[in-house]
């Protein structure tokens, strides 16, 4: 079951899109790597560059402990453009965090948005659970994420379109335009979904 916020009143035509914190607005990656370095000693080769980064060298609960961490959070950094395309995307659409993290391991990613005043219009926690129920929920017509794994059944159970942000920890190809799988939109960075967002829902971005 979804935990969040209470969303924010919002047009009715107001485009209504979802992103996720871990690898997708913030480079969790990097910041878990200069953490295991700094913090524990302890250096990832460029194959643990993945998702989730360092958990094979740590205990579960040292890597849950890692990403609640304020030090983790202090070395914590957008992944490149998101914080300028979020920022742009807030003007003219509402904009909701989709996380897997549950409620405990979402507190300190709301104390790194409001360091960074950027206030949202909304938080979800699933708890590792599928996001679908929280696609249907908020009413999102897109999500960006950066992993199938909490993802797959969204555009197949909900309206919401699924995009995927291409990056070194994903392999993912990216497609342009181009329907993958029947599934979801491959984007080569968060310029390439800004530039398809605009011009697959012009007429509703900034509506009111």
């Amino acid at each position: 079951m979804a935990s969040h916020d209470q969303p924010s009143s919002t047009p009715p035509g107001r485009l209504r899109i979802g992103i996720d914190f871990d690898g997708t607005l913030a480079d969790t990656i990097n910041a878990a790597a200069a953490f295991l370095r700094d913090v524990e000693g302890i250096t990832l080769e460029p194959h643990e560059m993945r998702w989730p980064p360092g958990r094979e060298r740590i205990s579960g609960e040292r890597f849950v402990e890692m990403i609640t961490d304020q030090r983790f959070f202090d070395r914590l950094e957008f992944v490149p453009g998101a914080e300028t395309v979020t920022r742009r995307l807030l003007q003219d659409a509402s904009v909701f965090l989709v996380t897997a993290r549950n409620e405990a391991q979402t507190a300190p990613v709301r104390r790194w948005l409001e360091s960074r005043d950027l206030h949202l219009d909304g938080i979800v926690s699933t708890s590792y659970e599928s996001k679908v129920e929280a696609c249907r929920e908020l009413r999102l017509d897109l999500h960006l994420d950066d992993m199938l794994g909490h993802t797959a059944g969204v555009m197949r159970e909900t309206d919401t379109i699924l995009g995927l942000l291409a990056a070194p920890w994903n392999d993912l190809v990216p497609s342009g335009d181009e329907v993958v799988d029947g599934d979801h939109r491959i984007h080569a960075d968060w310029h390439a979904f800004h530039d398809w967002t605009r011009r697959a829902f012009a007429g509703r971005l900034g509506a009111s």
